[in-house]
């Protein structure tokens, strides 16, 4: 499901032609307005700047394979990287001028971040792979303060409705957490990223610079606003692309349609799906599995989903008791 069509359109300044009475100056308007929507808003002589961004999950190596196709086009090279951008904008600008190996730049990471759960490491490590001794300016959009909240939800509360309240609530802050954390990169996409191309000479004097921009498909709002004004496209990792619930359910609050009690069950059993069978032992291809647990939980309604958690919280009841 998408939740971008019935987006506003932020490019509609049209009620400051009501005072306008000279035709020739509506028409000068109208094209200054157009201008801004597809090339842009530049001053003569600077470098045209457009955009493709490349969408894809954070969950196996396979997830980045067709950033190496994306690359070679690209001027300046835009990682999705929260948190400290100075200590990051350094090691992918040695991975890039091939200064470090994928290997030694992961190596310092681990040191600077110690070990993570999760995949993490395997998916920069391929990323760094795609990048090595490619030569790409590397500019960082992200926000060094950045700081994610846990999300934590307990899958077995006591009461089915307060779990789905509890579902809710946490997509709801992870929405609103991460917008804020959007505008900040859409800011940093506009003047710091053109002050960045100017003051590189190899880029200021090109009529135009290619940005590839990497970032999680939860993001596809960036794309949106950047497409506003700009040229640009996006790429995603596989195609048809398949959100999970999980993210349905956080994609929607981004785009502000309601959650309804059944996407929350279906979210919740997405949650219980993922924690109780071990999917990347069948495969590591996340489209293949995502399309698969998508299926398995299309299959139950509500109600179905309301008395696996009873089940399971009984079950859990009884082994504490023995």
């Amino acid at each position: 499901m998408s939740y971008e069509n019935n987006e506003p359109n932020k490019v509609n300044d049209m009620e400051k032609t009501a005072d306008m009475a000279d035709p020739n100056a509506i028409v000068t308007f109208l094209k200054k307005q157009l201008n801004k929507l597809f090339k842009g808003d530049r001053e003569p002589g600077e470098p045209k700047i457009s955009f493709v961004v490349f969408y894809a999950p954070h969950n196996t190596a396979k997830d980045f394979e067709k950033l190496g196709d994306l690359l070679p086009e690209a001027d300046v090279y835009i990682p999705e990287s929260p948190g400290a951008v100075k200590s990051n904008l350094f090691l992918y600008e040695k991975v890039s001028n091939g200064k470090l190996t994928p290997k030694e730049a992961i190596k310092m990471m681990q040191d600077v971040y110690g070990q993570q759960d999760g995949p993490l490491y395997v998916i920069i490590e391929e990323e760094f792979k795609q990048l090595h001794n490619k030569n790409k300016h590397i500019f960082i959009a992200d926000d060094p303060n950045f700081d994610l909240p846990s999300g934590k939800i307990d899958l077995l509360l006591d009461n089915f409705e307060k779990e789905l309240a509890q579902v809710k609530k946490s997509m709801k802050k992870f929405a609103e957490v991460q917008k804020i954390r959007e505008d900040f990169m859409l800011n940093q996409l506009n003047e710091p990223l053109k002050k960045f191309i100017t003051s590189r000479t190899d880029l200021k004097n090109k009529k135009e610079v290619k940005v590839l921009l990497q970032l999680g498909s939860f993001h596809t709002r960036v794309f949106l606003k950047l497409r506003e004004k700009n040229s640009a496209r996006r790429e995603f990792s596989t195609y048809p692309y398949v959100y999970s619930f999980y993210s349905e359910t956080r994609r929607a609050h981004v785009f502000g349609k309601e959650v309804d009690d059944d996407l929350a069950a279906k979210a919740y059993f997405d949650l219980v799906v993922t924690k109780f069978f071990k999917f990347e032992s069948i495969s590591d291809d996340t489209a293949k599995i995502g399309l698969l647990k998508r299926n398995i939980i299309e299959q139950f309604n509500y109600d179905e989903i309301k008395q696996l958690h009873d089940l399971l919280k009984e079950h859990e009841l009884s082994e504490n008791r023995d």
